[in-house]
């Protein structure tokens, strides 16, 4: 997030208010000691992190997320609890029914995410795979994700080729990013606020 014009600013604004409301009507208001921790681990970890009272200087990456996912993980079965509960007042059929339905959700979550880390597990097998994945993801962004791969990820994707003997491509990289920092320099010195992003190819 760069500016108060930054559209992303908006959802995460939007993702802090959500979880902060349910923290004030679940956890607050009734002071349910689980629900508070789910609430508190989602919220402020990812609310420091957010760009939004100071700039982190990071990009989001997975170890912005460990501590809000630990909470996200708690809420999944706080919720199946509160699910079933609701399920036993209604009838005995959704009583009985409910504990298959549980089951059977936490078998296509287990298989999502297994699915999903084998694919990295293999996309990132080298620096050289990872890096360039990188890249690819970030340039295949939409238009107001600010679509363009970051200094950080030239870099290293440029080191990375380097070290693997591909010294042509890494120059042409790395000569790259040095253009790019460059233009963030001379543009922040004009008093400019926004990154370069690759302006500079």
């Amino acid at each position: 997030v760069d500016s108060a014009g930054d559209v992303r600013l908006y959802i995460v604004l939007a993702y802090l208010g959500v979880w902060a409301l349910l923290l004030w009507k679940h956890a607050l208001k009734g002071w349910n000691e689980s629900a508070v921790m789910t609430l508190v681990l989602a919220l402020c970890p990812f609310f420091l992190a957010s760009n939004v009272l100071f700039i982190v200087g990071t990009c989001k990456a997975e170890r912005v997320a460990y501590l809000p996912s630990i909470g996200a993980c708690i809420a999944i079965p706080l919720l199946l609890v509160q699910g079933g509960k609701c399920a036993s007042k209604r009838s005995a059929t959704a009583r009985v029914a409910f504990p298959s339905l549980s089951w059977a959700i936490a078998a296509v979550v287990l298989a999502a995410f297994t699915t999903r880390c084998m694919y990295y597990a293999d996309m990132w097998r080298t620096g050289v795979s990872l890096w360039e994945h990188a890249m690819v993801t970030q340039a295949s962004r939409p238009a107001w994700m600010h679509a363009n791969a970051t200094t950080h990820s030239i870099g290293e994707y440029g080191l990375q080729l380097s070290w693997a003997n591909r010294n042509a491509e890494a120059q042409v990289l790395l000569e790259r990013q040095i253009r790019i920092t460059e233009e963030e320099r001379m543009a922040y010195l004009a008093g400019g606020s926004q990154r370069a992003w690759g302006a500079a190819d």
